[in-house]
C-alpha cells in the first residue's frame, strides 16, 4: 500500500516524507533472513556465501551511516558557507561576491554526494586515516556512537572470518591428527619403513580423492527411505 502513496508527487516542503514512507519495507526484513538461510543451505559453496553475506552486511551498515551523515549535514545543522564546520558535508554552492549569486560546485552532484558520504562513513567506522576534529556537541556525541558501532561491527567481522577460516581447515586438521597418531603407532610397533611409506601414501590418496570423511556419519542423517 505504501507504494501507492509513494507514487504521488509530493511538494518540495515534504521532500523527506516519501523516503520515510518507504521505511515500512523494513518489516519485510525477516523474508531476507529466511531467503539467506535457504540459500546457504542449498548452495554448493556455503563458505563463500557466508563471506559474501558478511561483507554485504558491513557495506549496508556503512551505507546507512552515510545516509544519516548527509541527512544531518543538510538538514539539522546550520546551512551556509560562513562558519560552517569542516566536520559535516562540504557546502554545495560557490558564492560570487560581485554578482551575489550562488552556483553549484562539484559537491552538488548526486554521485559526489554519495561518494563523499560513503567515504566519510567508511573512514569513521574503520577509524583509518585522519579526520576533521568535531567542533559542536552533537558532533562529539555522533562520533562516539559511530565509533562504538564500528568497534562492534569489525569485532564481529574479524570473529566471523576467523570462524570461516577455521571451518575451512577443519577437515584437514582432523585428517592430519589421525595421520600423526598413525605415525606414532607405527613407530611404537616398529613397523618397517617400506610399509609405513605405503600406508602414508594411501592416506595421501584418500585426501586427494576426498575420501577422508566417515561415510557412516553422513548417512545417519539421511532418512531410511
Amino acid at each position: 500500500p505504501t507504494q501507492i502513496i509513494y507514487a504521488f508527487q509530493l511538494s518540495t516542503s515534504t521532500k523527506y516524507v516519501a523516503p520515510l514512507i518507504r521505511l515500512s519495507k523494513i518489516f519485510k526484513f525477516h523474508r531476507l533472513v529466511a531467503w539467506n538461510d535457504r540459500t546457504e543451505c542449498r548452495t554448493s559453496v556455503p563458505t563463500l556465501w557466508r563471506i559474501v553475506t558478511l561483507f554485504t552486511i558491513m557495506l549496508m551498515v556503512m551505507h546507512w551511516n552515510a545516509c544519516v551523515y548527509y541527512f544531518v549535514s543538510t538538514t539539522v545543522v546550520r546551512q551556509g558557507k560562513e562558519g560552517r564546520s569542516l566536520f559535516i558535508y562540504p557546502y554545495e554552492y560557490d558564492y560570487d561576491n560581485d554578482t551575489g549569486s550562488q552556483t553549484p560546485n562539484k559537491f552538488a552532484s548526486p554521485a559526489m554526494k554519495y561518494a563523499v558520504s560513503l567515504y566519510w562513513s567508511t573512514q569513521t567506522m574503520t577509524t583509518i586515516g585522519e579526520m576533521e576534529q568535531p567542533e559542536e556537541l552533537w558532533e562529539y556525541v555522533y562520533m562516539t556512537i559511530i565509533f562504538l558501532i564500528g568497534v562492534m561491527i569489525f569485532a564481529s567481522v574479524v570473529g566471523s572470518i576467523g570462524n570461516i577460516i577455521t571451518n575451512l581447515r577443519a577437515n584437514r586438521s582432523v585428517f592430519q591428527d589421525r595421520l600423526d597418531h598413525l605415525k606414532e603407532y607405527m613407530g611404537y610397533r616398529n613397523v618397517g619403513k617400506d610399509l609405513q611409506n605405503r600406508i602414508i601414501r594411501w592416506f595421501d590418496y584418500l585426501w586427494a580423492q576426498n575420501h577422508t570423511f566417515e561415510e557412516e556419519d553422513v548417512l545417519k542423517y539421511l532418512p531410511d527411505k
